[in-house]
């Protein structure tokens, strides 16, 4: 019943109701960002209920719902990313990625039982890689709709007119 409500008073509201799907990932505290600062200027902490989203403006409320398991639940974007991206394995270990001073080397690793390298690329990608997904949840989001990795999910918002 909440979740009928919620999306009636998206439909109803002022703005143009938008949608974007795709993979997402999981960004936690083990992964290097508690403690550092979101897009939006505030601390992340490994409580925070919040999605990351390379494109889609800061304090975006929407509705996020897992397509595997149907669960969805409310949310907001408070950070840009994700900025993992991955290649399948080739002869040769892919250049180190450099930007702004700080070098950003590939990993191995083993996903969906094929070999692939892992780098973060934050500014552009690489020639062969492609971005892990569409957006990062966290932990408390991505628990709230039973996510697994790399699971399609929605996102649902409203995209506010700027009114002169």
């Amino acid at each position: 019943m909440d979740k009928i409500f919620l999306m009636a008073a998206f439909l109803t509201a002022n703005g143009e109701v938008k949608s974007d799907a795709g993979k997402a990932t999981v960004y936690w505290p083990g992964d290097g960002h508690c403690g550092t600062r979101k897009a939006d200027g505030s601390k992340f902490k490994k409580t925070d209920h919040h999605i990351a989203h390379r494109k889609i403006p800061l304090n975006t409320e929407g509705i996020i719902c897992n397509l595997r398991t149907k669960k969805c639940i409310s949310t907001v974007v408070k950070d840009r990313g994700p900025f993992g991206a991955i290649r399948k394995c080739k002869k040769g270990l892919p250049t180190p990625h450099a930007v702004a001073g700080k070098v950003f080397k590939a990993r191995r690793i083993t996903w969906n039982g094929r070999c692939h390298y892992w780098q973060s690329q934050p500014y552009y990608l690489q020639k062969g890689f492609e971005y892990r997904g569409k957006f990062d949840l966290t932990k408390p989001v991505a628990n709230a709709i039973k996510h697994r990795p790399f699971d399609k999910v929605v996102f649902v918002y409203k995209e506010m007119k700027h009114i002169n």
